[in-house]
């Protein structure tokens, strides 16, 4: 799912900002984490360690990203919207 995620991003099928890529990258990374943790391989847990917390910053920032969530089609839910006075 790792090589995955880069895959993507390199055939331009998606943004290496974007949260796809990034949970595609962390559920991944965590596969692998789990595997060399199972085998004793402690150089790449560390690393796996780091590549999670990257992807976990970039999920957050993803998210929080205003200009993203500017660019989604408002919801019409069917209630009044209060403007303030």
């Amino acid at each position: 799912m790792q090589l995955g995620a880069v895959l993507a991003v390199s055939r331009g099928l998606l943004d290496r900002k974007s949260v796809s890529y990034h949970t595609l990258s962390l559920v991944g990374s965590s596969g692998l984490l789990l595997n060399a943790f199972y085998y004793g391989a402690n150089p790449a847990v560390v690393i796996n360690t780091i590549w999670m917390s990257m992807n976990v910053i970039g999920i957050v920032e993803g998210v929080t990203n205003l200009e993203v969530l500017e660019d989604l089609p408002s919801l019409d839910v069917g209630y009044p919207v209060s403007t303030p006075a």
